[in-house]
């Protein structure tokens, strides 16, 4: 996969996710307002759709290709835990990052795969799979993030969301703002209280 590495000086490993149209630079300085001092690996997501890249394909009715999706979290899983041995960071805390199309991906790799985050933050997430129950999250730290204006899903589906991350036992911080389909500086403020925390 096309990515970015950068070392860090701490024990922490933000592994960053994208939202539709971004690439692998796009939440690095978000990254570096959170945490300045962790290690960066910033992914690209794999599918194009109109030259936006995503991580995995959705239909033209805005429904997503789950075929794709078992096929994508077993690549990034992969690819993963091979570049956790290159850059000799395997033993970092890591911590999955993703906006949007992002957060749906790591949300994605959580509902069936154990121990590939030590923690999750979920910026602007749909509900991606209400089919599948997530597996035992066994108290994972998941922090996301919603507003009741998004216009990419509804209250009731996020509500779902958050029943189906808390009947898994993730250790859920849930936070809602006014400002749609993005990340308020109230939300980041509050994300780095909560991060340092981890």
């Amino acid at each position: 996969m096309i990515h970015y590495f950068e070392k860090g000086s701490n024990d922490k490993l933000m592994i960053l996710f994208h939202g539709t149209g971004g690439d692998e630079y796009d939440l690095v300085p978000l990254a570096k307002m959170i945490d300045k001092d962790a290690s960066i690996l910033s992914l690209r997501g794999n599918v194009s759709e109109g030259g936006m890249f995503r991580f995995f394909r959705r239909y033209p009715n805005g429904t997503f290709d789950y075929e794709n999706i078992d096929h994508e979290i077993k690549v990034i899983s992969n690819f993963l835990k091979d570049t956790y041995q290159k850059y000799h960071i395997d033993e970092l805390k890591k911590i999955g990052l993703g906006f949007s199309n992002g957060a749906n991906m790591i949300q994605s790799i959580i509902q069936e795969e154990n121990g590939v985050f030590d923690s999750a933050i979920l910026l602007s997430p749909v509900y991606v799979n209400d089919k599948k129950d997530f597996i035992d999250l066994k108290n994972l730290p998941i922090y996301l993030s919603t507003s009741q204006f998004d216009s990419f899903t509804t209250v009731d589906k996020t509500l779902k969301l958050e029943a189906a991350l808390k009947e898994a036992h993730a250790k859920l911080k849930m936070v809602w703002h006014q400002n749609g389909h993005t990340i308020p500086q109230s939300v980041l403020k509050d994300l780095i209280i909560w991060y340092q925390e981890l």
